[in-house]
């Protein structure tokens, strides 16, 4: 079981319960956040609408000062400089800097659906059976900055059932789409892909400097038909596996999960038999 709500000191709002199978201790996700503002609650909740940004817009947002929305460097490839001066006749001196680099950007209409997705690892362990994760309330007016503060603003959370059904609309669509979490770091983006195949222009999107290591972000990307972003994509929204919390100013946001014997013995790979010994799985 999954419990979610808002702390502060000896303070709780905003009880929900969630129902976890088949926990798994590994990359596996537990449950996903979506930070979205107040306003476009009812176009989710009534509609089902699920928005895919458009990454090009959100390279603008940065210069604009929305540092924690935007970034200048969406789905770039970006290479090294190295600088050759050439000494007397034959020796050369290499210049080069650890930042320095050629931005390779190619216009691909990418889109992306932006969340935060955790997986047991990242639930602090409080007993055998008890973890807990908390986004603090420093973090939430970070991330809430750009969307008109805190209390401007509420946390989706969801399970992975929810992204299936975005990614069977996807599929529905003939959209090419790719999703796992960003890695974050401030070396250069070596592709994986040749960079002219779609494999590429997706890929791409899934690296980002390493000062937006706190989102801790799990995306869908997608190559849209339009340079626009998605709009009508709709999905099944009346799950009791999905809820909608608001947020309020001072207030931590925490998840519990309590897991019971039985579960625990499949997260640690051990079967209970009748007698109620132990028994390795191989």
């Amino acid at each position: 079981m999954l419990v979610a709500y808002l702390h502060k000191k000896n303070y709780t709002l905003g009880v929900y319960m969630f129902r976890i199978e088949d926990i798994k201790y590994n990359n596996d996700f537990v449950v996903f956040f979506k930070i979205i503002e107040k306003k476009y609650i009812n176009n989710f909740l009534k509609d089902g609408q699920v928005y895919f940004g458009l990454l090009d817009d959100y390279r603008t947002m940065e210069a604009e000062g929305q540092q924690n929305i935007g970034d200048s460097y969406e789905a770039t490839l970006t290479q090294k400089v190295q600088i050759y001066i050439g000494i007397n006749d034959s020796d050369f001196e290499e210049i080069h800097g650890h930042r320095s680099g050629n931005n390779i950007r190619i216009n691909a209409k990418q889109c992306a659906f932006c969340c935060y997705g955790v997986g047991l690892k990242e639930f602090k362990k409080e007993s055998e059976t008890e973890f807990l994760l908390e986004l603090p309330a420093t973090l939430l007016t970070e991330l809430c900055r750009d969307k008109g503060g805190v209390e401007n603003c509420a946390i989706i959370i969801f399970d992975d059932e929810f992204i299936h059904q975005i990614l069977d609309e996807l599929k529905t669509k003939k959209l090419s789409y790719m999703s796992k979490k960003v890695s974050y770091d401030d070396y250069d983006y070596i592709p994986q892909f040749d960079i002219h195949s779609k494999e590429y222009l997706l890929d791409c999107c899934f690296h980002k400097r390493g000062k937006y290591k706190y989102q801790n972000e799990f995306r869908i990307a997608v190559l849209n038909k339009e340079n626009a972003p998605i709009k009508d994509l709709y999905v099944d929204v009346t799950s009791n596996q999905l809820q909608v919390l608001e947020l309020k100013r001072g207030y931590d946001f925490r998840c519990e999960i309590n897991v019971d014997a039985h579960e625990m013995g499949k997260i640690c790979g051990v079967e209970f038999d009748i007698s109620c010994s132990l028994s390795k799985k191989e």
